[in-house]
């Protein structure tokens, strides 16, 4: 869970701007959880990522009862939204304004967003054999527009209209900012050898630090790590609750089975049976903290690729786990980043770099007070989602 709490980090502002304050959801009983610049930020707006965040760490299996994890992503949250109004006052502060084209490609983006969101529904719709497709996907749509905080589907339309708008604005703000940032080919080199001496450094005290990175990476795009830490290796597995089931797919596999097979049709983990990890498995070093210590402990047991530890218990029901890959460790060369990646990668990172600065520059300079006891039970008390 650390591990995902860390991507949103480097990707806070992202997050926070496609979610927003704007289409405010507030109830007759909702409360002020922080202010910025005078400025509120209701109990709402903060369900609204919430449970965004909270649905999809569940479907990626992680563990959202632990209360460590829970109020690490409480707090994050609250950052998010912080961050989200602090661009809104700097959007409207630097007097960003889209042109008539830049409306129209927004527009453009809202509507192949609507048409794609209520497809997902329509096809719900069309699972349950409805009788009239389009009027049950709204009346699915609204009711998940509700579990997700919104007092109307309506609101959440406004919502969706403001996610594309403000993300553009944020662009052009940017842009505004960096666009005139540049780096020489002598730079570019330096500042090779810079973030390379970085992630050596990093990633050898922390090796978790790797491992958020390359998510990073596989998520958003951009440039790979540079320097692979030693210690990593890649595992799949398939993990089921029975464990006379467990011990019988442990013997089939010993019998020769293919185990993709058996993991596609008995694994009760969703997320290993989907590419990036039906494919390549899961990473992992053995300080992880992002998977039970039973499952790290079994993975690190086995001695050579292609072997399988027999099943071992968690929390989470009887994993039976399969070594794919002892993780060589590497370090990029400049010859080999300019033939991959050439100047324009390292220019984008700079400028990125350059970007985070002046955001926290703005942060620093806004009045902020935050409320985090106004939020401590969202994901912990039964009812947390009527509040």
């Amino acid at each position: 869970m650390k591990r995902i709490i860390s991507i949103l980090l480097a990707v806070a502002f992202a997050a926070a701007l496609f979610v927003g304050c704007g289409a405010k959801t507030n109830t007759p009983t909702d409360v002020v959880v922080a202010k910025v610049n005078g400025e509120e930020i209701m109990r709402s707006d903060y369900r609204v990522l919430f449970n965004a965040y909270y649905d999809m760490y569940v479907a990626r299996n992680f563990d959202m009862t632990a209360d460590e994890s829970l109020t690490t992503l409480q707090g994050q949250i609250l950052s998010d939204l912080i961050s989200s109004l602090i661009m809104d006052q700097q959007i409207a502060a630097h007097n960003i304004t889209l042109t008539a084209q830049e409306e129209t490609a927004v527009q453009e983006a809202i509507e192949a967003n609507r048409r794609s969101v209520l497809g997902i529904y329509e096809a719900r719709a069309a699972e349950e054999d409805a009788q009239d497709v389009s009027s049950r996907a709204l009346e699915l749509l609204a009711e998940q527009a509700s579990l997700d905080g919104y007092v109307s589907l309506d609101a959440y339309w406004v919502h969706l209209e403001k996610q594309h708008r403000t993300t553009a604005l944020a662009d052009k703000l940017r842009q505004t900012i960096v666009g005139n940032v540049t780096l020489t080919d002598a730079q570019a080199e330096e500042r090779f050898y810079y973030e390379l001496g970085s992630q050596v450094s990093a990633y050898s005290s922390t090796p978790s630090d790797y491992q958020t990175d390359l998510e990073t990476y596989e998520n958003m795009g951009g440039i790979p790590p540079l320097y692979v830490p030693e210690g990593f290796i890649r595992v799949k597995h398939i993990l089921v609750e029975d464990e006379a089931l467990a011990g019988d797919i442990y013997a089939r596999l010993q019998s020769g089975e293919d185990f993709d097979t058996l993991l596609l049709k008995h694994s009760t983990d969703t997320a290993s049976q989907s590419d990036p990890y039906l494919t390549s498995g899961y990473l992992l070093c053995a300080t992880t903290s992002s998977f039970v210590p039973e499952f790290v402990t079994a993975s690190f047991s086995i001695e050579n690729v292609g072997d399988i530890a027999a099943p071992v218990k968690s929390s989470y029901g009887y994993h039976i786990v399969k070594l794919i890959e002892k993780v060589e460790s590497t370090m990029m060369t400049w010859e080999e980043y300019k033939e991959n990646y050439g100047k324009d990668a390292l220019l984008e990172q700079y400028r990125q770099q350059v970007w985070q600065n002046q955001l926290e520059v703005w942060g620093a300079q806004s009045e902020v007070v935050s409320y985090i006891s106004r939020v401590r039970d969202i994901g912990r008390t039964k009812n947390w989602t009527d509040k």
